[in-house]
């Protein structure tokens, strides 16, 4: 059975990736560091897309839905 990729609970979104070389080795292992971190990216962006700034005030809050129900959290 093919095993899942490990994604962190609270990700920081990371833009530094080193780049494949033609000498580097073809192993599962750089594959799926690359592939996880990909999906790292996709999680902290879909939390942080939620997250607005007040332009008034400069609070920060993060809204969404839970359960048919709109929700706004001050951070």
């Amino acid at each position: 059975m093919a095993k899942n990729l490990t994604i962190q609970n609270e990700p920081v979104y990371n833009e530094q990736m080193e780049a494949l070389e033609p000498t580097t080795p073809a192993h599962a292992d750089y594959f799926n560091e690359r592939y996880a971190q990909l999906l790292n990216n996709g999680k902290a962006n879909r939390r942080d897309a939620k997250i607005f700034e007040d332009d008034v005030n400069g609070g920060k809050m993060r809204l969404g839905m839970e359960n048919g129900h709109l929700y706004y959290e001050e951070l």
